[in-house]
C-alpha cells in the first residue's frame, strides 16, 4: 500500500542516514532483504530501556526510553531485513541512537523553517491508511511492534520530512543517460525488465536518492551545531 510505502520509505532513510551505507554494499544486501523478512526477530530484555529513561538529549530536547524502544525494533527489523548482524546488540544500539538524533534534528530544523502538521491532517492520513486495507495496517503493527500511538508519531515524522523536502530540498536533474544506466546494471539482476516498463520508476528511485544525499549534507551541517549528549 503506498501510504505504508511512505513510512516505511522514512525508516529505511533513517537508516541510511546513520549508517552511511555504499551503494554498492547496499545494492548486494537487497538481496538478501527478501529472503529475511519473513524471520522473526526477537528482542531481549537487556535490549530494552525503561519508557521514562532518558536516552539522549539533543539541542535541550529529550528522547524517552518508550521512543528507544519503539525505533531500536524497527532498526533491528530492518538491518535484520538487509543482512546485517543484528547479535551485535552494540552496534544495533548505536544505529538506533544515531537514528533517534537524525530525526529529532531534521525535525528540529523543520520546525525552524515554520513546517507544522496539525493533529487533524495526521488523524485523516491515519484513517486512509486504515480504509486501504484494515487487515495489512493490524499486521504492520504486529511486524514492528507498535501501537497506534506510535504509528500516528510515524505518520507525523513522516508528513512533516515530506514538507521539508518539498520547501528545502531542491528536485534534483537527473539525466536521460544516469536512468539508461542504472537499467542497464538492474538489466544484469533480471533480463526480462523493459527499459520502458520501469524508466519513470528508475528516474523517481534516482531523485530520491540525490534528494537524500542532500539531506545527509544538511544533516552533517545541522550535527556540527547540535549539542548532543547520549545517556545510555
Amino acid at each position: 500500500m503506498k501510504k505504508f510505502s511512505i513510512i516505511i520509505m522514512a525508516l529505511v532513510l533513517v537508516l541510511t542516514l546513520s549508517a552511511c551505507k555504499s551503494k554498492d554494499k547496499a545494492e548486494k544486501q537487497d538481496k538478501t532483504a527478501d529472503k529475511n523478512t519473513q524471520q522473526e526477530v526477537k528482542v531481549g530484555k537487556d535490549e530494552v530501556v525503561a519508557d521514562d529513561k532518558p536516552v539522549v538529549d539533543i539541542n535541550n530536547h529529550q528522547i524517552l526510553g518508550g521512543h528507544y524502544n519503539t525505533m531500536y525494533v524497527q532498526t533491528k527489523m530492518q538491518l535484520h531485513q538487509y543482512g546485517q548482524d543484528v547479535n551485535d546488540k552494540k552496534s544495533v544500539k548505536k544505529q538506533t541512537l544515531d537514528g533517534l538524533i537524525a530525526q529529532e534534528l531534521l525535525r528540529q530544523e523543520a520546525v525552524s523553517k515554520g513546517i507544522k502538521v496539525s493533529d487533524k491532517d495526521v488523524d485523516q492520513e491515519l484513517q486512509k491508511v486504515k480504509e486501504e486495507n484494515k487487515e495489512q495496517f493490524k499486521d504492520y503493527l504486529k511486524q514492528f511492534k507498535l501501537t497506534e500511538k506510535d504509528y500516528k508519531e510515524q505518520i507525523k515524522y513522516s508528513m512533516i520530512l515530506n514538507k521539508y523536502v518539498d520547501k528545502e530540498v531542491k528536485t534534483p536533474k537527473v539525466t536521460d543517460k544516469e536512468v539508461k544506466d542504472t537499467f542497464n546494471t538492474l538489466k544484469k539482476q533480471n533480463k526480462d525488465m523493459k527499459f520502458d516498463d520501469v524508466k519513470d520508476s528508475i528516474k523517481q528511485s534516482l531523485v530520491q536518492q540525490k534528494q537524500n544525499e542532500e539531506l545527509q549534507a544538511k544533516l552533517k551541517d545541522l550535527k556540527k551545531d547540535a549539542k548532543i549528549k547520549k545517556r545510555i
